[in-house]
């Protein structure tokens, strides 16, 4: 394409924009709308518009204050209405008197091992006995030809020797067997303690009670020494609601516990226990009832890394309280009577007020 042409070209198009810009000119002069167009009155009208979608936002996230401090004191603000939509409830709880449980690991002793060496405790002393008397009537005779020899009568003297030499036989042999006797009495002791194989020597009641199957033998460790538990109780899996009363009968050597702490044999009637299970003790750690209230799940709350519970004020304000320190061994949230004095417990939807009381520290998802 030659420069006549390429300077022809240019020139038609410059007279089409030109003419293009005079027409635009035209149709906003007519009052012709022209897209792309916007007046400020339309700017103004979309502002309205959206300036009253924000005001209804702003409704719609506003919260009642419902947090009020007065003298230093927090409290939670609801009313009756707002109480019953968020299911608060609370009540006066009655005081009652209780003794604080531990629950620990005891483990189903095999009385049948303890009856077996109880019987071989019996037999070896049964033989030592036996052997004592023997052992007297042979040093009675030997005494009786001593006597017989001073006086001087003939072949006393080669019996003598002979029955001397039969009595340090049969004194080796009494030697041996009270040994026996006394390694046996170590290995009971040392492995049931000298109060239980006292009590469940053959033809006690604790033995037969064994040896019928309906009682089984329980032993458990409960911590420093001591006086035995109060009250103690067995189960299996953890269902205090379903354990038997048990009775301590006598203290139990540490090694059963493999530690120090002290230990404790118990029988229960339970037949359906067999010796090698591990089951549930609940063993009561004070001796003195103590007087107060149990607070239920619901009405304990955690915050900070403590447990906390609420006591309704008045009928529209809602505090909340440190729960004190707790009796050890107790599970469940135990008040002494003098704390609980005579305040309405929030029972149900403690939760909730502790919810409400942070609200305003829960970032809100739109300042993100």
């Amino acid at each position: 394409m030659n420069r006549a042409m390429l300077l022809l070209l240019g020139i038609a198009g410059g007279f089409l924009l030109a003419l293009g810009a005079l027409r635009l000119g035209l149709l906003e002069d007519a009052g012709v709308p022209v897209p792309g167009a916007f007046d400020e009155a339309t700017q103004a009208a979309a502002g309205d518009d959206d300036d009253g979608q924000d005001d209804d936002d702003d409704d719609d996230d506003a919260v009642p204050q419902r947090v009020v401090v007065a003298a230093g004191r927090r409290y939670v603000r609801l009313d009756d209405a707002e109480q019953a939509l968020a299911g608060v409830a609370s009540e006066r709880l009655g005081t009652t008197m209780l003794s604080p449980e531990r629950q620990v690991v005891g483990i189903v002793a095999d009385d049948l091992v303890l009856a077996a060496q109880q019987a071989a405790l019996t037999l070896a002393r049964e033989r030592r006995d036996a052997q004592a008397a023997t052992l007297a009537v042979v040093r009675e005779r030997l005494a009786r030809l001593r006597g017989l020899a001073g006086q001087g009568q003939l072949g006393a003297a080669r019996e003598i020797a002979e029955l001397e030499l039969a009595a340090r036989r049969e004194r080796e042999r009494a030697l041996q067997l009270a040994e026996h006797v006394a390694q046996a009495e170590q290995v009971l002791a040392t492995q049931w303690g000298g109060e239980l194989v006292a009590r469940t020597a053959p033809g006690s009641a604790l033995a037969a009670a064994l040896a019928s199957g309906e009682t089984a033998l329980v032993t458990f460790a409960l911590g420093a020494a001591g006086e035995p538990p109060a009250g103690v109780a067995v189960g299996i899996d953890g269902v205090r609601e379903q354990a038997r009363a048990a009775r301590v009968v006598a203290p139990a050597p540490a090694v059963l516990a493999g530690s120090n702490r002290a230990s404790w044999h118990a029988v229960v009637a339970a037949p359906a226990l067999r010796h090698g299970m591990h089951v549930d003790v609940w063993a009561e750690t004070a001796h003195e009832p103590l007087e107060g209230v149990l607070l239920p799940d619901g009405a304990v709350v955690w915050h900070g890394g403590r447990r906390w519970y609420f006591v309704q004020r008045e009928a529209a304000l809602f505090e909340r309280v440190a729960l004190p320190a707790q009796p050890p061994g107790l599970a469940a949230a135990f008040l002494p009577a003098s704390a609980a004095g005579d305040a309405r417990v929030v029972t149900r939807g403690a939760q909730t007020l502790l919810a409400e009381e942070f609200r305003g520290a829960i970032p809100d998802e739109d300042d993100d």
